[in-house]
């Protein structure tokens, strides 16, 4: 799998990582981040965790990297 990694002066782009999933789901607790997302509600923890390692094992996938 290729590993993707772009950093300008205020910019990172790179893969999604297992160790990411704490911060997602501080994002998608926040009530003043979700106001702006589908239908504004939080989304608890347990739902988070399970999308994110879903849409992470399809991603490394043979056959369904995101950047090729």
């Amino acid at each position: 799998m290729t590993q993707i990694f772009l950093e300008t002066e205020r910019l990172v782009l790179r893969d999604k990582r297992p160790d990411d999933v704490d911060f997602i789901a501080s994002l998608c607790a926040d009530p003043r981040v979700m106001r702006f997302i589908a239908d504004g509600c939080t989304v608890p923890r347990e739902e988070v965790e399970a999308r994110f390692f879903r849409v992470l094992a399809i991603e490394n996938a043979p056959g369904h990297e995101r950047w090729d």
